[in-house]
């Protein structure tokens, strides 16, 4: 996860690196600018960063300047020295925000918040008497669509790429683990704990040495072998869904 830390104070901004670090090792790399022009020219030509943590008060400009010419839509952290720099924070996209002298527990809170904003939140409802609908929320992005619809899910190092049967492909959060528990309620099968695949999307089954070979209808260039120890549950699963 990415953060554009814009902070003039090096003791102050060594301290967050530093807290951040200690509390969430390598998953998050802090990008450190230290004046408003800095932040403007990095927020108006890069692509932004998953979350943002902002002094209120800089020495070189009013920083509230910067949201009245770019649209910002990540979380924001406020950091102030007092409650009273936080009043005009709320006209902007405040997510949360800290009072200086920052401690180790209140700026681990306020980034768990982020992580927890960020999390996938899944949730399944019927459409009609044969087909369900899942709404697949995470940040400020939102997926609706059937769950007939999907062909599979397959988990990569940073990420999930959700494959629907049209061939849009979908990138979501890397933990789909909730995901793909409600998944196994419906026609989907778990080949390992990075793929599911839906029922339907099978092409066809191969076998070599009694091992069984799936070729899907949206992605022919991969062949899925199942594990050894899944052959007998998926044995059970083709049967299920074949009658």
């Amino acid at each position: 996860m990415n953060c554009l830390l814009i902070e003039n104070n090096q003791i102050t901004a060594k301290r967050i690196q530093t807290l951040t670090k200690k509390a969430f090792g390598d998953s998050i790399y802090i990008k450190n600018i230290g004046s408003l022009q800095e932040a403007w020219i990095c927020l108006k030509l890069y692509p932004h960063p998953d979350f943002i943590i902002l002094n209120s008060n800089l020495e070189n400009g009013d920083i509230y300047k910067i949201f009245e010419d770019i649209e910002i839509n990540c979380p924001i952290i406020i950091v102030a020295p007092r409650e009273k720099f936080i009043i005009k924070a709320f006209n902007i996209n405040i997510f949360d925000f800290l009072i200086e002298p920052i401690n180790e527990r209140d700026l681990k809170r306020s980034i768990e918040k982020v992580f927890n904003y960020f999390s996938l939140k899944v949730l399944v409802t019927p459409y009609n008497k044969k087909s369900h609908c899942i709404y697949l929320k995470f940040g400020s992005k939102f997926y609706f669509t059937n769950l007939n619809h999907i062909s599979f899910i397959q988990k990569h190092d940073d990420f999930a790429l959700l494959v629907t049967k049209d061939g849009t492909r979908i990138k979501l959060p890397a933990n789909v683990d909730s995901l793909f528990e409600q998944l196994r309620k419906f026609k989907f099968f778990p080949i390992n704990r990075s793929l599911v695949i839906n029922f339907d999307s099978i092409l066809r089954i191969t076998y070599k040495k009694e091992i069984p070979n799936l070729h899907l209808k949206q992605d022919q260039t991969q062949v899925i072998s199942i594990p050894k120890n899944r052959i007998q549950y998926f044995n059970h699963w083709l049967n299920k869904y074949s009658a």
